[in-house]
């Protein structure tokens, strides 16, 4: 997969949530968890907790910013724990 097919798909994955996706949404979307470390170790997506990540590119819109991210790292928890389950 080219570098700038996987930036797109994550792109548009976090463009519906101001910027914000989780690991596990962007492996359901057929995204390898390295291209996502990779993207985050590149400055490319800031890597927000474990789990959750944002394009820097998004505008923060502060009243917003928490609710993502409390909604995200819940799932992103929720997820990680269903796994080892």
């Amino acid at each position: 997969m080219a570098k700038d097919s996987t930036l797109e798909r994550l792109y548009d994955l976090a463009e519906g949530q101001d910027g914000y996706f989780t690991m596990p949404q962007a492996l359901r979307a057929g995204i390898d968890r390295n291209a996502v470390v990779k993207a985050a170790h590149r400055g490319r997506v800031e890597r927000i907790s474990q789990g959750v990540y944002r394009f820097g590119r998004f505008p923060v819109l502060s009243e917003r910013t928490h609710l993502w991210e409390s909604v995200l790292v819940s799932k992103s928890t929720s997820a990680n724990l269903l796994m080892w389950a």
